[in-house]
């Protein structure tokens, strides 16, 4: 099996540059004339870093076919270093197709160890709620343990999915993190991956 990394699928897909926020470049690829398709990808680069985050599906339909999310990068933390409050200026991709980029802040509290947030499409047609995150000490990030809460997705004000499980990374001394959001399986169109920077 071959493998190939994300700059190499950013030159076999559509790649759009983008000079504001947090990320630097959009990609989407969508395979063309072969029986062993490799599905459809949507996925972001943050802003001067290795850093991505997306979405894959097998036929484009996040509801009728396989959805997945995922996130990877370089230059890991493997501990925490910043202390206090910190605000992220973040982007989310889910259903990117018919959703386009999500917007969003998340505020990391340090101190107490915790991480909240939101992300929604501009006309604020879908939203998430991402409840309330822990942040490990070796700069992980998870929902669905000791003293955090769940996600929710909201469409036109109406919740379509709960008990949302987070989990991500800081990255180069948390000024960057990345991650998804993983609802229960009947609700994997709702899935969501992420990543920002600091504001």
């Amino acid at each position: 099996m071959q493998k190939a990394s994300f700059s190499t699928l950013q030159t076999l897909g559509s790649t759009t540059n983008i000079t504001a926020g947090p990320i630097s470049k959009l990609t989407t690829l969508t395979p063309v004339g072969s029986p062993y398709s490799i599905g459809y990808f949507n996925f972001a680069q943050i802003s001067g870093q290795d850093v991505f985050f997306g979405e894959w599906t097998n036929n484009n339909n996040v509801a009728t076919g396989n959805h997945a999310v995922y996130y990877i990068g370089r230059d890991g933390d493997t501990s925490l270093t910043k202390t206090g409050t910190v605000k992220y200026d973040m982007r989310g991709i889910s259903n990117y197709q018919s959703q386009g980029l999500m917007i969003g802040e998340f505020t990391a509290d340090f101190t107490s160890k915790k991480m909240t947030g939101n992300l929604y499409t501009p006309t604020f047609s879908y939203a998430i709620n991402i409840g309330t995150v822990n942040i490990n000490n070796d700069a992980s990030i998870a929902s669905g343990t000791s003293g955090a809460t769940k996600a929710f997705a909201y469409v036109s004000g109406y919740m379509v999915a709960w008990d949302g499980v987070i989990n991500g990374k800081f990255f180069n001394n948390q000024e960057s993190l990345a991650g998804f959001i993983k609802f229960p399986m009947e609700l994997r169109q709702y899935d969501t991956a992420f990543g920002g920077t600091i504001k």
